[in-house]
């Protein structure tokens, strides 16, 4: 918790989506979106509320840049992201196993 003019958040792999669930209420935040030093993305302006880029918005960036016309109170909740196979490399891999299961069973029997 702090208060100041700006904030950054970066992350240690690109993303795709953001949702920030608690923004300042009495004041407009401008919220820019970065991908290796460019700004990508629209630049948003949120009063109060939750900031948010949806996935559909197809915007990779690595940093969030958050900033406000007058020293405001924030707090940022740390979260992890965690990496979600998409369905066909999970197909892939079924069938790759599948494949060996095959392999084996001709070769044992």
């Amino acid at each position: 918790m702090g208060t100041a003019w700006g904030a950054t958040e970066s992350f240690s792999v690109p993303v795709n989506a953001y949702a920030l669930f608690i923004a300042p209420s009495g004041g407009v935040t401008t919220v820019k979106y970065w991908y290796q030093g460019h700004q990508v993305g629209p630049t948003q302006h949120q009063t109060g509320g939750m900031l948010n880029l949806p996935k559909t918005a197809h915007t990779v960036f690595d940093t969030v840049e958050l900033s406000w016309a007058a020293p405001t109170n924030f707090k940022f909740y740390q979260g992890t992201f965690d990496t979600v196979p998409e369905p066909s490399s999970l197909l892939l891999l079924g069938s790759g196993l599948v494949g060996l299961l095959g392999v084996a069973r001709r070769k044992l029997f």
